[in-house]
């Protein structure tokens, strides 16, 4: 849930949202934009088959929609979306590919966000791989979010 912050900060509540999650888990950030947009679609993904079949036997709802695909997600993509959420794996590499081609993804004003940054780098370390990548964003913003949040823990 450490994406719930930023929800506050986006300007585009009043109209349909269209979010891609790579890396779904337990759903449970599915669930969450769901009930946080009046109006959105949702584009869940993920390369683990149970993970999938899992959340789908246990919710039902018409505007998430779940597909499995692999570490050449944007190959496969033929969608522009408001928000794109990378919360798979955190190694720099495959970051850094996120990065690199998920601007060809987002609509103009879009939101690009890399969950799990891996603490064995700086943020320098990212700045210098990235380059001129980062030409294609408006901005971008290192955060990191110390959670004591337990899964499944509702105390």
């Amino acid at each position: 849930m450490e994406t719930a912050f930023l929800a506050v900060s986006i300007e585009i509540c009043s109209k349909t949202i269209s979010i891609a999650e790579f890396g779904i888990k337990n759903g449970g950030s599915l669930l969450m934009w769901n009930e946080y947009f009046k109006e959105v679609i949702i584009y869940g993904f993920d390369c683990n088959v149970s993970i999938i079949e899992n959340f789908k036997k246990k919710y039902k709802h018409e505007n998430i929609h779940l597909s499995l695909i692999d570490q050449s997600i944007f190959l496969k993509m033929n969608e522009i979306y408001d928000i794109i959420i990378d919360n798979r794996i955190n190694k720099l590499e495959d970051q850094i590919l996120a990065i690199e081609n998920a601007h060809q993804y987002l609509k103009p004003g879009g939101l690009l966000v890399i969950e799990n940054i891996s603490k064995t780098y700086k943020e320098c370390d990212y700045l210098n791989i990235l380059g001129d990548s980062l030409t294609h964003f408006q901005s971008y913003y290192f955060v990191s979010i110390n959670s004591n949040f337990i899964e499944g823990d509702n105390k």
